[in-house]
């Protein structure tokens, strides 16, 4: 049995042969992060608010550890931050949604800050994303997303929600797409 373990401090995902304790298979380096998410083969976990960042290295990743091939793939949004101390959530058929933090805001660069991202499991990349109308307000009052969205089957349709700092709910997340 493989165990796969966030070594918080060293920022290493690291594989731990259970039956002999044996951690001498290379250990896939990166910064501290939130959540291990596994899906198929592939972990998924994110990093933000300048956890663990170093220098000259964007804080604020969504990452794809391929366990087949130790391959790590990620993708660094232009936004503030991400938010989700269990990680990102994971629909059925392997998408991949994070929420954003404030900070500015522009759609047509992808700096899709108090948000929802739909992250291409292949790529890493934005597929699509889901900002509140009234971001510029939330954002004013740091009210922004920050919680780890959740994704459940009901009355036949997928629905998720992400939850957010303002007091009341929004119909408008209904759906994982935008």
């Amino acid at each position: 049995m493989m165990v796969w373990t966030d070594a918080a401090e060293a920022g290493i995902l690291e594989r731990v042969d259970a039956a002999i304790a044996d951690t001498s298979k290379e250990p896939h380096a990166y910064i501290k992060a939130n959540g291990l998410n596994l899906y198929k083969d592939t972990i998924f976990t994110i990093s933000g608010q300048g956890c663990g960042s170093s220098a000259g290295r964007n804080p604020n990743t969504v990452y794809a550890v391929d366990l087949e091939t130790g391959q790590t793939t990620q993708m660094q949004p232009a936004q503030s931050g991400m938010w989700g101390v269990a990680g990102v959530a994971i629909a059925p058929d392997g998408m991949v949604y994070a929420e954003t933090g404030d900070g500015a805001y522009d759609a047509a660069t992808k700096r899709l800050s108090t948000s929802v991202l739909e992250v291409d499991p292949a790529t890493t990349q934005i597929k699509d994303y889901y900002s509140p109308t009234n971001h510029e307000w939330l954002t004013e009052r740091d009210m922004d997303m920050n919680y780890t969205p959740s994704i459940f089957n009901y009355k036949g349709k997928e629905l998720l929600i992400a939850s957010g700092k303002e007091p009341h709910a929004c119909d408008s997340l209904a759906s994982p797409r935008s």
